[in-house]
């Protein structure tokens, strides 16, 4: 849940040990839920993943990148939706995190030159981040 609404949090904090830990606190972007499935990181496998920025237009970014078939999102947010993506990429399993991320960049900045794309990806060995 989001950790500003959660009440366990400050107990269970105190207790979580990890050589890797990915954590993240963000504020919503305009135009999405507040609902826990908002709430980073996202996972599927191994995989963690977290976006603090901001999208514009992101309701519009599967039909303007031209990927509108196969991703079903759980998430009404451009984090969810930049998720999404990421993971569709390492499902194949032929790129590197880093890579992934690279060209997430690159296709995101191309055609929302204003977006705020910091992320964090962690198979919970490593973390890749962008700035």
């Amino acid at each position: 849940m989001p950790i500003w609404a959660d009440d366990n949090f400050p107990e269970i904090a105190e207790t979580i040990r990890s050589h890797s830990v990915l954590a993240a606190v963000r504020s919503a972007t305009a135009d999405t839920s507040h609902e826990e499935s908002e709430a980073a990181p996202f996972r599927r496998e191994q995989w963690l993943f977290s976006h603090n920025g901001a999208v514009p237009d992101w309701r519009h970014l599967l039909a303007d990148l031209g990927e509108t078939e196969h991703l079903v999102l759980d998430a009404r947010s451009d984090s969810a939706l930049l998720w999404a993506l990421a993971a569709t990429r390492l499902s194949t399993g032929r790129e590197l995190p880093s890579h992934v991320l690279l060209e997430l960049l690159r296709a995101i900045a191309a055609i929302r030159p204003t977006a705020r794309l910091n992320l964090l990806l962690s198979d919970g060995q490593a973390i890749t981040a962008t700035a």
